[in-house]
């Protein structure tokens, strides 16, 4: 293991480019999006100071193939948060402030620390609460807003497919103040003409009706994705992995959904999944959104054969018998594949500071 950038999350790899896009929190609290070339590491800032852009939260991006083009998400500044179960935890910054500029404005003075932060994690880019998925074209510095959702709704994890022809993500489409949110896949047909690009068709897919889904990513060829996601009445610490196929409703389970598990990536030649996972971890369980502020899940990666035979656990960061338990870690969140060495490019959460960092991890050896 191999730590390339101190502080950096949800991450994507042009692999063309030897581009990597991440999102980073600053000073302020809030997540932009940067990007950095593996060969120097030397990052940029391609969401701070835009105009067009709230200066709230912007993260979790995923490259199109052509590396013209990010998608991410977007926190809205006009909507209101809502805290599912907590009546207390709704921020509504059209109400409660008053302020000229509603773009950028802050939360309001009289508000307590615990709350500045609670609404920072709930729109943050990993939970997608008041989020908006964005596209930019990053040499042109040209942005689309892709969806306009409703108040007390949200967006995660948006994906281009390999031929960049479709985008997914997942979306919020129920919410209130006493249940947990209802979760939706949304897939999209994209066009690109005259430098502009468009998102149309967009679809909505609710397969096994499901509590939450989580739309993880493509397999290599485009013809599958992969998918987290929780039965009914379930959170995120019974969430299983999925596999659909693109213009098929039904839902090939990988895993069990007796624990935690998330971020599911195809191999590069698409014969393995990696994944996060909670499993064999012992763990105080989370119950709600309120449950993972300041706490994340402890999980580690698994690896198995693409129709979900041969699991093995390939990390041990949460595990004090064995030698990598050293490492000061959490959690281990999202990834990439660099296909030309094999190698997870991925983020890591430390239990000292929860600030998330980039690692490299060497895993040819598990897929031989």
């Amino acid at each position: 293991m191999r730590i390339i950038k101190k502080e950096g999350g949800r991450i994507d790899l042009c692999q063309k480019l030897n581009l990597i896009a991440y999102d980073k929190k600053n000073d302020n609290g809030y997540f932009d999006v940067y990007i950095f070339n593996l060969d120097n590491l030397q990052e940029k800032c391609i969401t701070c100071n835009i105009e067009e852009l709230p200066q709230l939260n912007k993260g979790n991006p995923s490259w199109h193939p052509t590396c013209k083009f990010i998608v991410f998400q977007v926190q809205d500044p006009y909507l209101i948060t809502l805290v599912p179960g907590i009546k207390s935890f709704t921020f509504d910054r059209k109400k409660d402030f008053k302020h000229k500029n509603i773009k950028n404005r802050p939360l309001q003075p009289n508000q307590s620390e615990m709350h500045k932060k609670l609404e920072k994690f709930i729109t943050s880019p990993s939970v997608g609460f008041s989020n908006n998925i964005w596209i930019m074209d990053i040499e042109r510095n040209k942005l689309w807003k892709v969806t306009h959702i409703k108040e007390g709704r949200g967006v995660l994890n948006p994906h281009f497919s390999p031929d960049g022809l479709k985008l997914i993500w997942s979306e919020i489409i129920e919410n209130s103040k006493k249940d947990s949110p209802i979760w939706a896949i949304k897939i999209a047909d994209v066009l690109i003409k005259n430098e502009s690009i468009s998102i149309l068709n967009i679809n909505t897919f609710r397969p096994n009706n499901m509590q939450i889904y989580k739309t993880n990513g493509f397999s290599p060829d485009g013809k599958f994705i992969l998918i987290a996601a929780a039965e009914k009445d379930k959170f995120y610490n019974n969430m299983a992995i999925y596999k659909m196929e693109i213009g098929k409703t039904q839902l090939m389970q990988l895993t069990n959904a007796d624990s935690w598990n998330d971020e599911a990536k195809f191999s590069p030649d698409g014969n393995y999944i990696i994944w996060a996972s909670s499993k064999d971890i012992p763990q105080k369980t989370k119950s709600n959104y309120i449950d993972l502020f300041g706490s994340p899940p402890k999980l580690d990666y698994w690896i198995m054969k693409s129709d979900g035979s041969e699991k093995r656990r390939i990390t041990y960061f949460n595990y004090a018998d064995n030698v990598s338990s050293n490492y000061d870690i959490q959690t281990v969140g999202d990834f990439v594949f660099n296909a030309n060495t094999y190698e997870l490019i991925a983020t890591i959460t430390p239990k000292t500071n929860l600030i998330e960092q980039i690692i490299l991890i060497k895993i040819s050896y598990f897929m031989k």
